[in-house]
């Protein structure tokens, strides 16, 4: 599909629609694209990965970022430099857990005065489909996280005008939906809680039983996913996956490439429930379902205790069993 053709339809859609008629033909002609369609197999429960990698590898190619520019699209623009900074790094991809998921959006990510450490400059994040919707319907089955300071270094590398003063760090997050709604969001780590910046509503959160729809904040979930890799490094497990392709007869010797291992953060991850009969014991009623929510302390540790260190206080759901009975 040429550039005109795509300008076409990218017009008939609107603004922010990655997803377009044509994506995966716009992935198919960048060189990178063998590589990034069977870099993995995702698990049962999970966006197809060739679908997910067609998103974000059409966003990275010079027509996309022409088209985003031409229709003066804001967050396709960032889209579009974001995937290219990922594309470029070979960023890994890790599959959330489904009570992982949970148990991220109900934690409140810490203000923290000096970035941490050790995180992923770059990942894209497979969740399990169906447990995150925009509000419009959409599916939202995967993002792509990216550190403020990774992004400004490859746009260095670029030539491109740095978009914040030295020194600044925080998460950009750009999501795709399996229907083409792209959002874009960015916070520092210094940041107040609640300030994030998003240029779509807020997703919302597919409920348990009997419960309402709650929203999903990007920003939120990206950080205390990065904060995990360092402070809970048990949760990060790899599971191998074997080729799904033949290697007979007329096959392409390309199509031997065998899928990598998995990584998972929280695929065996269980959360922490607590049965109240009543709120301070004087039998004054039943506790209602709620969820005590997760936040993170600063822990002293090292010689002389001068180094510091985040530790991860779980979310606890009060009463359940209530809920699902």
């Amino acid at each position: 599909m040429n550039k005109a053709a795509l300008m076409a339809v990218r017009e008939k859609l609107g603004p922010s629609r990655a997803h377009f008629k044509g994506c995966r033909e716009l992935a198919e002609e960048l060189p990178c694209w063998e590589h990034w369609r069977r870099k993995y197999v995702s698990p049962k429960g999970y966006w197809n990965w060739s679908e997910a990698a067609a998103a974000y590898v059409s966003q990275s190619s010079s027509i996309a970022a022409e088209i985003a520019l031409r229709t003066e699209d804001e967050v396709a623009i960032f889209a579009s430099s974001v995937s290219m900074a990922a594309i470029s790094l070979d960023a890994p991809a890790i599959f959330v857990g489904e009570q992982m998921l949970q148990a991220l959006n109900q934690t409140d990510p810490p203000k923290l005065e000096e970035p941490p450490n050790d995180v992923w400059p770059a990942v894209f994040v497979m969740l399990p489909r169906g447990h995150v919707i925009g509000t419009g319907g959409e599916t939202i089955s995967s993002m792509l996280v990216i550190t403020m300071r990774t992004f400004e270094q490859f746009n260095r590398e670029q030539n491109e005008k740095p978009l914040w003063d030295p020194g600044i760090d925080g998460v950009l997050v750009v999501s795709i939906s399996e229907e083409g709604v792209m959002s874009y969001s960015h916070e520092r780590w210094d940041a107040s809680p609640d300030t994030e910046y998003r240029h779509i509503p807020n997703h919302q959160w597919v409920p348990e039983p009997d419960d309402d729809l709650r929203k999903i904040g990007h920003i939120r979930f990206a950080k205390n996913l990065l904060l995990l890799k360092n402070a809970k490094p048990e949760l990060i497990t790899t599971e191998a996956r074997p080729s799904t392709h033949g290697v007979g007869f007329g096959r392409s010797p390309h199509r031997r490439q065998a899928a990598l291992p998995i990584t998972w953060l929280g695929k065996n991850f269980v959360l922490e429930r607590e049965h109240r009969s009543s709120g301070d014991g004087s039998g004054r009623g039943p506790v209602r379902p709620h969820w005590r929510r997760g936040h993170w302390t600063t822990v002293a540790y090292g010689k002389g205790k001068t180094l510091r260190r985040q530790r991860w206080i779980q979310p606890i759901h009060v009463n359940l069993h209530k809920e699902q009975g």
